[in-house]
C-alpha cells in the first residue's frame, strides 16, 4: 500500500478499516447479490408481455441459495465467517498436554439459521407476531432454513405474487405465506482469533448430517498426524478402521441422521 506521497507502506502501517465497517460491507454485499436476484427480474418482467421471458427471467429467484463465506485478516490473524443459511464453520485447534498427547479443541464458528435456532425463531415472532407454528420440528414453515439468497416466494408481497401468477405463469403463493418477508439474505457474522496450527472447515448441511463437528475436526486432526508419520500404508495395503472413540476429540453428543436413517454403524478409514 503506498501512502499519499507515495510511499510503500510495510504491513503492520497499514492503516485497518474499523471492525463494523468490514461487517457492514458483507452484510451490504449479501444483501445487494440477493436484490439482484429477487428485485431486478421483476423490473424486467413487468416491462415485458411475454410470459416466456418471464419464466426465463423468473427463473433464478424462485430457486434458494445458502452462502458460507470465511474472510481471514493476516495482519490481524483474525478470522471472520458470515453465513446465510444452513451450513457450518467449525474450527480446530491442537492441543498437546503435558505428556505430549496431542488432542483438538472443537470451536463450532456459525449457527445454522433453521427452526432449530431460538435467535432465528425470536427473529420470525417478532417479525410475524399474529402468526403461529411457523417452526416445527427444527423447520421453518416447512423450508430446512430461514435465511437464504432467492428463494422469492418467501420475500415477495402477495400482490407481487398474485400479478405474476395471473399474467406471467408464475408459481402459486404458499398458503402459509401470509405477511412476507420471512427469509433474509442477511448473514450472521463471527469474528475469531487465530493461532498457529488451526485449521477451518467449511460444509454445507450434507456432511453435518452425517458428522458431529467433533468427529469432522478429529478426523483431519487424524489424517494430519498420518500424512506426517513414517509409518504410511502401501498402495494395496488395508487401511486401519476405527470408531469415533478413537478419535483426537472430546465427542460431543451424535445428533446426526444420516446413520440412523441407514441403519450403520458408524467407522473410519485413514492412513
Amino acid at each position: 500500500m503506498h501512502d499519499s506521497d507515495g510511499t510503500v507502506l510495510p504491513g503492520h502501517m497499514i492503516p485497518q478499516p474499523p471492525i463494523h465497517d468490514i461487517d457492514r460491507t458483507i452484510k451490504d454485499t449479501f444483501m445487494r447479490l440477493d436484490r439482484d436476484i429477487i428485485s431486478e427480474p421483476l423490473r424486467r418482467v413487468f416491462a415485458t408481455s411475454s410470459r416466456e421471458t418471464a419464466v426465463r427471467l423468473l427463473g433464478p429467484a424462485y430457486a434458494g441459495s445458502c452462502a458460507l463465506l470465511s474472510f481471514y485478516d493476516a495482519q490481524t490473524r483474525l478470522l471472520r465467517i458470515a453465513l446465510t443459511g444452513d451450513s457450518r464453520a467449525v474450527l480446530g485447534r491442537r492441543m498437546t498436554d503435558a505428556n505430549g498427547q496431542v488432542s483438538y479443541m472443537v470451536h463450532v464458528l456459525s449457527q445454522e439459521q433453521n427452526g432449530h435456532n431460538e435467535s432465528e425463531v425470536a427473529r420470525l415472532a417478532a417479525e410475524h407476531p399474529d402468526e403461529t407454528g411457523l417452526a416445527k420440528d427444527g423447520r421453518v414453515m416447512g423450508w430446512g432454513m430461514c435465511r437464504a439468497f432467492g428463494d422469492a416466494q418467501m420475500k415477495w408481497p402477495l400482490d407481487v405474487q398474485a400479478r405474476l401468477k395471473a399474467e406471467y405463469l408464475g408459481r402459486t403463493p404458499y398458503k402459509n405465506v401470509l405477511t412476507p418477508p420471512y427469509f433474509t439474505a442477511e448473514p450472521i457474522i463471527t469474528t475469531t482469533a487465530i493461532q498457529p496450527g488451526d485449521f477451518l472447515i467449511l460444509a454445507t448441511d450434507g456432511l453435518w448430517e452425517s458428522l458431529t463437528s467433533s468427529e469432522a475436526v478429529g478426523l483431519v486432526g487424524t489424517w494430519l498426524a498420518n500424512s506426517k508419520s513414517s509409518d504410511k500404508p502401501k498402495p494395496g495395503q488395508e487401511q486401519s478402521v476405527y470408531g469415533a472413540q478413537e478419535l483426537p476429540v472430546t465427542l460431543a453428543k451424535d445428533d446426526t441422521v444420516r446413520h440412523r436413517q441407514w441403519n450403520a454403524t458408524k467407522r473410519f478409514t485413514g492412513g
